[in-house]
C-alpha cells in the first residue's frame, strides 16, 4: 500500500488525489491537500445532480477531520461554485463532509456521540472546539440523517403522551412515543392542549386513521384532543397513575390523622384539668409511628412490607378502622389492573366507586369522581393492555440527558439531541471503530 493511500484510508478522504502534505510543528497542526476526483466535481450538495460550472472564487476550503495524536488535522480542497437548476448557485459537494460543515463526516460523528454522553464543556474540552458548536454539529446529524422528522408521522398504531419537565420554574415539554417502533415521533415546549392539537394537524387524514390507541396519563386535555382529532383511536390512562391518584387521596386521609395526633400531643391541659400521663405517652407513642411508617408502608405493595411495616398495618387496623379502610380501598383499585376479563372489571369497578363515594374523606370521594368519569378510559387498558412505561424510561432518559448537559439554553438542540438519542439515530452516528468492533 503506498502512502497516500494508506492517508487516504486513515482520513477516509475517498475520491480525491492527495497533493501535498504540511506540518506545522510549532502550532500542533496538520494540512492534507488534496483534489477532487472528476467524477466527484460539480455536484450540487443538495440533490447530487451533476451541474455547471459558476466560478472558481472558493479557493483552499479546509475542514478538520479527526486529530492525528496531539496535532489538530485539516483537509484541504478547492471547493468551487456550481450553478444547479433547482437550488441556484451552490457550493460544491466533497465526499468527506456535510454542506456548510467545517468539519468532516468523521469529525461530526465523534462530537455527537461524545454529546450524547458528556456535558458540552468537557465534549469541547475533549475535541478542542467552541462549546456551541457541539449543538450545531447534533442539529446537523439530526437533519443529515433525517432531513423530515414528519417521516416518523407515518404507520403510527400505538402512540403515547406525556410530560417531563426540563427546566426549573414549572417549564416543561410534551413527549408523544411510538409504542411500537420504540422512539420519540414528535416534541413540543409546553404541556398545553394546543401544542397537542398543532402535532395532530401536521398528520395527514391517512395518518390519523392508522392510528388506534393512545395511553396518557389521564390529564383532561388529552384526551380531549385525541376525542376530537383521532376518530379511530380509543384512549388509555396509564394504570401507574391512577394506582398513583388512590396513594395520593388515601395519603392525604393519613395526614389528616396524623396531624390530629400532633395537635393532642402539643396541645395543653384546660383549667382544672390534666391529661393522663399514660394516655399522653399511648398519643405520642402513636403519632410518631404514624410519623415514620405511615406514608411508606400504606403506599406500599403488601407483598413488599416490612415486618415493622405489616405490623404497623396491624396496628391500624386495630386503632384506625377508617384509615385502614382506605387502604383497602387503594389496593382494591391496584388489583383490578390484574384482573383480564373486562365486563368483570366493570363490575369491581362500580362496586369500589359506591364505597369509595360513600366516604367520609373528602380526597377519597374526590378520587371516586375522578375514577368515575374515566371509566372507560380504564377499561381500554384493562382490555389492550397499554400502559406509559415505555414513555417514562425515554423521560427518564431525557432527564438524564438535561442533567449531563447542565441545561439548554437552545431548546431546539435539546430536540435534536432527545430526536437522536430516543431513535434509531442512535446507532447511525457511532463512530466507525464502534461498529467494526460490534
Amino acid at each position: 500500500m503506498t502512502t497516500n493511500k494508506l492517508i487516504k484510508s486513515f482520513y477516509n478522504v475517498n475520491y480525491a488525489k492527495i497533493k501535498n502534505i504540511e506540518i506545522d510543528r510549532q502550532n500542533k497542526e496538520i494540512f492534507i491537500y488534496v483534489d477532487l476526483h472528476k467524477t466527484k466535481q460539480r455536484i450540487c450538495p443538495y440533490c447530487g445532480k451533476k451541474c455547471k460550472g459558476y466560478d472558481h472564487t472558493t479557493l483552499k476550503r479546509t475542514r478538520r477531520t479527526l486529530d492525528t495524536f496531539i496535532f489538530k488535522t485539516y483537509i484541504v480542497a478547492d471547493v468551487h461554485r456550481v450553478f444547479c437548476e433547482e437550488h441556484k448557485v451552490v457550493s460544491e459537494k466533497v465526499p468527506w463532509a456535510r454542506h456548510n460543515s467545517r468539519f468532516t463526516h468523521e469529525f461530526d460523528n465523534q462530537v455527537a456521540y461524545m454529546g450524547l454522553h458528556l456535558n458540552k464543556k468537557e465534549c469541547s474540552t475533549i475535541m478542542r472546539i467552541a462549546w456551541n458548536t457541539v449543538g450545531d454539529i447534533l442539529t446537523r446529524i439530526r437533519e443529515d440523517h433525517e432531513a423530515n422528522l414528519e417521516d416518523r408521522f407515518n404507520n403510527l398504531e400505538i402512540i403515547g403522551i406525556d410530560e417531563t419537565s426540563y427546566q426549573k420554574g414549572h417549564k416543561y415539554i410534551t413527549t408523544i412515543v411510538d409504542q411500537i417502533r420504540k422512539r420519540v415521533v414528535y416534541i413540543y415546549e409546553g404541556k398545553s392542549r394546543e401544542g397537542l392539537d398543532e402535532f395532530f394537524s401536521k398528520l395527514s387524514a391517512e395518518q390519523k386513521n392508522s392510528i388506534k390507541l393512545v395511553s396518557g396519563d389521564g390529564a383532561k386535555r388529552i384526551a380531549a384532543s385525541v376525542k376530537d382529532n383521532l376518530p379511530n383511536a380509543e384512549f388509555c390512562i396509564d394504570a401507574f397513575h391512577v394506582v398513583e391518584w388512590s396513594i395520593g387521596a388515601m395519603d392525604e386521609a393519613r395526614k389528616e390523622v396524623w396531624r390530629n395526633l400532633k395537635n393532642y400531643k402539643n396541645s395543653k391541659p384546660e383549667k382544672g384539668s390534666h391529661h393522663k400521663s399514660d394516655e399522653v405517652k399511648t398519643k405520642t407513642d402513636q403519632y410518631e409511628k404514624i410519623k415514620k411508617l405511615g406514608k411508606y408502608a400504606l403506599g406500599k405493595n403488601p407483598e413488599n412490607l416490612t415486618k415493622n411495616q405489616q405490623t404497623f398495618l396491624s396496628d391500624i387496623e386495630k386503632m384506625y378502622p377508617k384509615m385502614y379502610r382506605y387502604y383497602l380501598l387503594k389496593e382494591q383499585l391496584r388489583l383490578i389492573f390484574k384482573m383480564t376479563d373486562v365486563s368483570q372489571v366493570r363490575k369491581e369497578l362500580k362496586k369500589w366507586y359506591f364505597k369509595a363515594s360513600h366516604s367520609k374523606s373528602n380526597s377519597i370521594k374526590e378520587l371516586a369522581k375522578k375514577v368515575n368519569s374515566r371509566m372507560e378510559q380504564i377499561l381500554n387498558t384493562v382490555k389492550y393492555k397499554i400502559s406509559n412505561a415505555l414513555i417514562e424510561s425515554f423521560n427518564n432518559k431525557i432527564k438524564g440527558l438535561i442533567k449531563k448537559s447542565y441545561g439548554f439554553r437552545n431548546i431546539e438542540n435539546m430536540k435534536d439531541l432527545i430526536y437522536i438519542s430516543c431513535s434509531d439515530l442512535y446507532s447511525k452516528i457511532l463512530p466507525a471503530f464502534m461498529i467494526n468492533n460490534g
